[in-house]
C-alpha cells in the first residue's frame, strides 16, 4: 500500500534510494530454532525504511515538486483551528515567522492527542493498553556471509525481541522490544 502510494504521487525513485529490498525473514525462536521464509508471494518486494529517512524523503519531495504549494512548519504549535468564511482554515500557531495561515489543507503529525484533529471535529476511540512496548535501537554489524536481504528476528518467551533491519549502507539497525517494566534490558 505504501509503496502503491509513493508509484502514485511519483516519489518511489527517492524510496529507492534511501530503502533497502527484503526478500524474506530470518527467525530464531525458543531453543535456539531457525526459520528462513523467503516471500515469494507478494506483488511487490518489502522495503525496510527507517522513520527519520522517509521523513526526509517526504520532504525533499515537497520542496523539490512544491515549493510555492506547501509550506512546511516545524517546531510549530497548533493554537487554534477554526473554518473559514470561504471553506479554507484559518490556523493560528505559535512560532517564530508567522501566526495565522489561511490554508485549505493542514497535516498535523502531533500524535494520538491532536489538536488539529480535535479542532477539525474528529474523535479518535483511545484503547487501553494491554501489550506496552519500548524500543532501543543501535547499529549492528553482521558478518560478510550474512545475508544482507533478510529481515533477522530474535524472539524470547518473556517478549523480548531483536529485530535486526539492514540499511542502504550494508550494516544493520537493531531493535531492541521490550516490556517498560523489564529489568533485564
Amino acid at each position: 500500500r505504501g509503496q502503491r502510494l509513493l508509484k502514485d504521487i511519483q516519489c518511489i525513485d527517492r524510496l529507492y534510494r534511501y530503502s533497502v529490498p527484503v526478500r524474506g525473514r530470518f527467525t530464531w525462536s525458543e531453543g535456539n530454532k531457525t526459520a528462513l521464509r523467503i516471500f515469494t508471494d507478494r506483488t511487490a518486494t518489502s522495503r525496510i525504511i527507517q522513520r527519520d529517512r522517509l521523513a526526509s524523503l517526504l520532504y525533499e519531495e515537497i520542496t523539490d515538486k512544491y515549493p510555492q504549494q506547501i509550506q512546511v512548519a516545524f517546531n510549530t504549535t497548533c493554537t487554534n483551528l477554526e473554518a473559514a468564511n470561504d471553506g479554507r482554515l484559518l490556523v493560528q500557531v505559535n512560532n517564530s515567522t508567522a501566526t495565522h495561515i489561511h490554508t485549505h489543507f493542514v497535516v498535523g503529525a502531533d500524535g494520538a492527542r491532536s489538536f488539529v484533529r480535535d479542532g477539525l471535529g474528529f474523535s479518535a476511540v483511545r484503547f487501553p493498553e494491554s501489550n506496552t512496548r519500548v524500543y532501543k535501537i543501535m547499529p549492528l554489524k553482521l558478518p560478510k556471509d550474512m545475508r544482507m536481504d533478510l529481515d533477522y528476528i530474535a524472539g524470547r518467551p518473556d517478549g523480548v525481541a531483536l529485530d535486526a533491519l539492514p540499511t542502504p549502507e550494508g550494516n544493520m539497525i537493531g531493535v531492541v522490544l521490550f516490556r517498560p517494566e523489564d529489568t533485564q534490558v
